[in-house]
């Protein structure tokens, strides 16, 4: 005889939201929760450490995807859409404009800020698809070089989230034990 698990694999959604809109925020925030319990204890120290994987660090990693969640999400409003005051501040650090280009380090801070900068972009990327209708977030918006939706968005944050969980994950095991 089978025990029934106790951590069902089922997926869930946000109430209160379209089905569809409250999936997705669903997944987006369990690959949050992992994240977070990823760098959960890390040290400022551990956070700017860099290994031989690359000239990433941990903290520049979780900068990142703070700042490419609200890049994406500033996209639906056009190229040139201007993050409001109380982002922009959280992210002083230019994004960079080609792949070629490295990341941006946010070195010396500490775990508390970081978990900050994401817990405040993500309330600004739920709020703002909390607010849709299905036919907004399915609907394309064509600007000057690209086509989007707000349901690709929200798709490709979470999953850009969840490639550099695994990256973090992976330096995390590369750190030095103190």
């Amino acid at each position: 005889m089978t025990k029934p698990s106790d951590r069902p694999f089922v997926a869930d959604r946000i109430e209160g939201l379209p089905d569809v809109i409250g999936a997705a925020l669903w997944s987006a925030e369990t690959i949050r929760a992992r994240l977070l319990r990823t760098v959960e204890g890390l040290t400022t120290e551990e956070l700017d450490r860099t290994t031989a994987a690359g000239p990433n660090t941990i903290g520049t990693l979780l900068y990142h995807i703070a700042h490419t969640e609200m890049k994406w999400l500033h996209l639906l409003d056009g190229p040139m859409a201007v993050y409001p005051d109380d982002i922009a501040t959280l992210l002083p650090y230019a994004y960079p404009t080609s792949m070629d280009e490295p990341l941006p380090r946010a070195d010396g801070e500490s775990l508390d800020s970081h978990t900050e900068r994401l817990a405040t972009t993500r309330r600004a990327l739920v709020s703002r698809f909390s607010a849709m209708s299905v036919e907004d977030f399915r609907a394309a918006r064509v600007h000057a070089d690209t086509t989007l939706s707000a349901e690709w968005v929200l798709q490709h944050v979470a999953e850009h989230e969840a490639h550099h969980r695994g990256q973090i994950a992976l330096l995390r095991r590369l750190l030095p034990y103190s």
